[in-house]
């Protein structure tokens, strides 16, 4: 087995926008050697979200 982990950026359009909205993707591909050919047997993909301060998760 072998695995990438990475960013993908791309722009996209959004609802009924034309204007391309830039989008970063953490992603982990996993790959598995079969017959002599690596195959994808798994990927996962998260958008990345901006750094918050603890205190907009906490109560007060």
């Amino acid at each position: 087995m072998a695995y990438i982990v990475e960013i993908e950026r791309t722009r996209v359009k959004v609802g009924q926008s034309d204007e391309l909205s830039p989008v970063s993707l953490r992603v982990t591909t996993i790959f598995r050697l079969e017959d002599g050919q690596w195959k994808v047997v798994h990927r996962h993909a998260d958008p990345i979200t901006s750094p918050q301060p603890v205190e907009s998760i906490i109560d007060q």
